[in-house]
């Protein structure tokens, strides 16, 4: 890690550098566009995006394929999750740290860890296959039980739907859980 005129730089040999811009306002638009997304199904819709956040999370989506559109780091998860941070920041078209005061303010969680990412929704296939294989679920009462009946799901080849905006919440309180 080098830092530069304030400016974060994570880089792998033989790779360019990722610069880390700095937010410090919450007037900024990245910090009121969070806000919105995290706070209602229709900015989701309307900005095409949705959030990720929780270490966990973000590298499951990683894992799977998913690019960041923006990844948020708080100060202290920077230096903290360095790899996992360094990892994130190859997968984001832009990356931003803010202090650690701001992301409480932008967290959807009680005890963040300070690591956001927005990703474009994937694009839904309205086709569904006749012999294909599908899980759907609703009102499910143990949110921690999603991350095993979506890995086991994957594994069999199954594509899960979610059913309801509020699972989103709980899988991630479910993960920081899980985590700490």
């Amino acid at each position: 890690m080098k830092t530069l005129s304030g400016d974060f730089f994570i880089f792998k040999e033989g790779e360019k550098m990722e610069n880390f811009k700095i937010i410090t306002s919450k007037d900024n638009s990245l910090i009121k566009l969070v806000c919105a997304l995290q706070g209602s199904a229709s900015a989701r819709k309307e900005h095409n995006l949705f959030v990720l956040e929780g270490l966990r999370i973000c590298d499951d989506a990683r894992t799977s394929g998913i690019k960041f559109d923006k990844l948020i780091v708080g100060e202290s998860a920077f230096s903290k999750y360095e790899n996992a941070v360094q990892s994130f920041a190859h997968n984001a078209v832009e990356c931003y740290k803010i202090p650690d005061s701001l992301f409480k303010k932008i967290s959807d969680t009680t005890s963040p860890q300070g690591i956001i990412a927005l990703a474009k929704m994937p694009q839904k296939d309205t086709q569904i296959n006749k012999n294909g294989r599908y899980i759907a679920l609703e009102n499910i009462n143990d949110p921690s039980n999603l991350g095993a009946i979506s890995r086991t799901a994957e594994a069999l080849g199954v594509t899960l739907e979610e059913i309801e905006n509020f699972l989103r919440e709980k899988m991630q309180e479910a993960a920081k859980e899980q985590d700490v």
